[in-house]
């Protein structure tokens, strides 16, 4: 069959019409006025309102995502431990607001003439066994990477939760500063938005913020056998199949560590601890702020354990296990520079060996423990006092 020209024209207008038809229904199911059926209006009315919230929702997150920047990164620090050897290695941490201090923590800080000065939490294989630590400020402008750096020292440390205590002697947290951040006191259900900050190791001026959503709660990490291989060395949460972890999908990286994980409010979350590869984007785990209250309860346990055991003295000198240092070197370090005789030598280093540390001694004088402290680091052992 053959067409007309006519024909043609009048086809061709037709399928116009029908598609600017189609076109128009969009428009006229949103809009409220536009149907007579009560039951229709109340639903396109529901779904105008929805997207209209929907999209001031989300035109308003990057405004909500500074705001927690501008909040957050001013309380978190860039923690340097240094070892022997000029060992250095690169992690973060973040100032706590004096009240989730345990009043007991600072009772004994003031018993070691330590009053004041400010509280930070870290990750507990940042604040390594045996190194010095260092702490940096991010500048106020963030015009440089971060401020003068200044010396902090390890208050406690719990290998088995991946958290350490620090403290500095420089008063960094008060209230008219808005320094200091608070922990949260539960645990943050799936789906809370979710930013982590840290100093990953790159050029980047001051702290970084990632940001994703809480994608669940892990009672420890659960690993799959063949994943042992894979672990990270000195990752002491990987042995715990207890801690509680929160997981998210904001990004985290080398450095991150001992940063913390904020909701949109800037409460803490979590303390970032380490990433599974196997779980690609879900791999992101932090140490849960309740097991973080845990810790800073446990710290005076921890004080008054150490006070019962001081018969000596209140200077205790510790010993931590260095695998690039032979144990006869060592010993003789330890009899030639702390005046440790032979067995006495032995006995130290082996419990370092096999336990992780040992007590080199116990002294009154803190004169003379910091000059026994200060020998030993130069002869390249790694030595902590408390």
């Amino acid at each position: 069959m053959r067409f007309s020209l006519g024909a043609w024209w009048l086809l061709l207008l037709l399928l116009l019409l029908s598609t600017l038809r189609q076109c128009s229904l969009p428009v006229k199911a949103f809009s409220v006025a536009s149907s007579s059926s009560p039951g229709r209006n109340r639903n396109t009315a529901v779904r105008t309102l929805s997207s209209s919230h929907l999209f001031q929702s989300l035109s308003n997150t990057p405004d909500a995502a500074v705001h927690v920047a501008e909040s957050v990164q001013p309380s978190v620090v860039l923690v340097t431990p240094k070892g022997v050897r000029n060992m250095t290695a690169r992690g973060s941490g973040f100032i706590l607001k004096q009240e989730d201090v345990p009043d007991a923590v600072v009772l004994a800080a003031k018993r070691k003439n330590d009053d004041g000065g400010t509280y930070i939490i870290t990750s507990a294989h940042v604040a390594l066994p045996g190194y010095s630590i260092e702490i940096a400020r991010p500048s106020a402008n963030f015009s440089d990477r971060t401020a003068n750096p200044m010396p902090a020292t390890v208050v406690a440390r719990n290998a088995t939760l991946d958290l350490a205590l620090l403290w500095t002697k420089e008063s960094l947290s008060d209230e008219d500063s808005g320094i200091g951040l608070t922990l949260c006191q539960n645990v943050p259900p799936v789906g809370t938005l979710a930013f982590a900050h840290g100093h990953p190791a790159s050029r980047l001026r001051g702290p970084a913020m990632t940001s994703g959503i809480v994608c669940g709660v892990a009672d420890g990490l659960g690993v799959p056998d063949d994943y042992d291989d894979q672990r990270p060395q000195r990752q002491p949460t990987s042995n715990n199949d207890a801690t509680i972890f929160v997981v998210t999908d904001a990004a985290m990286s080398g450095g991150m560590s001992g940063g913390p994980l904020v909701d949109s409010t800037g409460a803490v979350l979590g303390v970032n601890a380490l990433i599974r590869p196997d779980l690609r984007a879900l791999g992101n785990y932090a140490v849960s702020s309740l097991e973080v209250l845990n810790f800073l309860k446990s710290i005076p346990l921890l004080e008054s354990s150490k006070e019962n055991v001081s018969e000596v003295g209140k200077f205790q000198i510790w010993l931590y296990n260095d695998p690039m240092n032979k144990k006869a070197r060592v010993s003789g370090i330890l009899n030639s520079v702390a005046s440790l005789d032979g067995d006495k030598a032995n006995e130290v280093m082996m419990e370092a060996h096999s336990t992780g540390r040992g007590m080199v001694g116990q002294y009154k004088d803190q004169a003379t423990a910091e000059s026994i402290y200060r020998s030993l680091r130069e002869q390249d052992l790694l030595v902590e006092m408390e």
